[in-house]
Formats: C-alpha cells, sequence, structure tokens
C-alpha cells in the first residue's frame, strides 16, 4: 500500500460507519493519481456530505497532501450504481 492511500484510507475510516467496507483502488498515469473509493450505500450519505462539501473537502486534503503537484482524483463508486 503506498503512503498516499494509508494516509486517505485513515481519513475515510474515520468518516464512514463500515470502514471494514470500504475499497481503494489506486492507479497512476501520467495525468496523475486516480482512487475509486466504494463504500457501503449507507456511508455514501457521510462522505458526500452536504452540497458535497465532505468529499470536497477529502480531495483538497489529497492534492494538499501531494506536496509535488500530482494531480490526485477520488471516484466515489456505488456498487450497481452510476459513478458519482
Amino acid at each position: 500500500m503506498s503512503a498516499d492511500e494509508a494516509f486517505l484510507r485513515s481519513i475515510l475510516s474515520g468518516i464512514v460507519l463500515q470502514p471494514e467496507r470500504m475499497r481503494l483502488a489506486r492507479s497512476e498515469d501520467p495525468r496523475g493519481i486516480l482512487f475509486r473509493i466504494s463504500l457501503a450505500k449507507s456511508d455514501m450519505p457521510l462522505l458526500i456530505g452536504k452540497a458535497g462539501q465532505s468529499i470536497g473537502a477529502v480531495r483538497h486534503i489529497m492534492k494538499m497532501y501531494r506536496k509535488d503537484g500530482t494531480n490526485i482524483s477520488l471516484i466515489l463508486e456505488e456498487p450497481g450504481q452510476r459513478t458519482i
């Protein structure tokens, strides 16, 4: 597990109620780093927050974590549903 994945996992574990059901998939290409996040359906609203403020804050923290300017993207996936 990479350091940035461990950092993201620690942030998300403090937000969601079922961290054991959380799945992270990390991929990297010339455009940057992409994290695909799968959560329990009941945890989705907790991570998204009011008007997307919570997930926006997590995205901002991750961008600040990578001080080298690498682009970091987070995609929330709910099994059987569309990507947010």
